[in-house]
């Protein structure tokens, strides 16, 4: 039943819930690159240590969930090597070594995707369905929380999160709204808007940003994205014709108002399942024509990003 043996470059939060989700699949045989021996606390992960034994396995699969600054350049060194991508987001803090990389694949007929999760929310996937159908009169997104407590027992101000030399800041880090305000709404034009760091935190990157993304069908859609808020929320508001949405990404909850009455849905999600949901799509899909958020995709929406936060 085997079809791929893939592996894991940066086993940090993403990559050990990659490594979660996989080990449990029949049919890939996984891998974690690591860069020194002994630093794995579970003992039946299988690890490699240098490039040579990567050429040596022949995987099809390369999962790059590293700092933000090497995900380029361990895409090209993979790609050489014939194998699939799947990058997590964001695709890099530049762009690079992007010609070099999209040449490579586009040469040995590979397989990239950008990993942004939250595509495969039920909730994002409804929403986009609901307003396709309705005219879109406003529209807001918020995604706030306080960055010490993402994870526990981890120094924050040791993470690359903090820092602008490995592609830190909330513009990057917090990319999911802008992929999602572009997979729910429609192609974004341009970013406007400000953004900084407001807080005492330890940290050389923006903390905060308030934005407009304009559309080219014409909408604009408000932004606010923060890591230093002790209220943790994250949300999409929709205002159309017809009715108001609010998409509750924290408790898994629409809430839809149309003439006075309210409807609540809920959508039970368990941890790994949008994860698990990104793999299927990711491997059940290489080798085709088409995958959504290939690099073109992906790298056309951090284009405006990166210009934004570096004018």
């Amino acid at each position: 039943m085997l079809k791929h043996r893939a592996v894991i470059f940066g086993l940090g939060s993403i990559g050990a819930r990659y490594l979660e989700i996989l080990k449990d699949r029949e049919d890939i045989d996984t891998y974690v690159f690591r860069s020194q021996k002994g630093k794995c606390k579970q003992s039946e992960v299988k690890e490699i240590y240098s490039w040579q034994e990567v050429v040596d396995l022949k995987a099809s699969i390369a999962i790059i969930t590293n700092p933000t600054f090497l995900h380029i350049k361990t895409a090209v060194k993979c790609g050489q090597l014939g194998m699939n991508l799947l990058i997590e987001k964001p695709l890099d803090m530049n762009l690079d070594l992007l010609s070099e990389l999209k040449d490579i694949v586009n040469k040995n007929r590979l397989t990239a995707y950008v990993a942004y999760h939250l595509r495969f929310h039920p909730g994002i996937h409804e929403l986009k369905v609901l307003v396709g159908k309705e005219e879109v009169w406003h529209a807001h997104v918020s995604t706030s929380s306080w960055l010490p407590e993402w994870r526990s027992g981890v120094d924050y101000k040791e993470k690359y999160s903090t820092k602008k030399e490995q592609g830190g800041g909330v513009l990057l880090d917090l990319s999911h709204e802008p992929d999602y305000v572009e997979y729910i709404f429609g192609k974004i034009k341009s970013i406007e808007g400000v953004c900084g760091k407001v807080s005492n935190l330890e940290i050389d990157v923006e903390d905060t940003a308030d934005l407009i993304m304009k559309l080219d069908n014409g909408k604009h859609i408000s932004v606010h994205m923060d890591f230093c808020s002790h209220h943790c929320e994250r949300h999409i508001e929709v205002t159309t014709a017809k009715r108001y949405y609010k998409l509750d990404l924290i408790n898994n909850r629409m809430f839809i108002y149309e003439q006075g009455k309210a409807i609540e849905k809920d959508y039970p999600i368990e941890r790994n399942c949008l994860y698990k949901a990104q793999i299927d799509y990711f491997v059940s899909h290489i080798g085709k024509d088409h995958i959504m958020n290939d690099l073109e995709e992906a790298s056309e929406l951090l284009k405006k990003i990166l210009a934004f936060r570096n004018n």
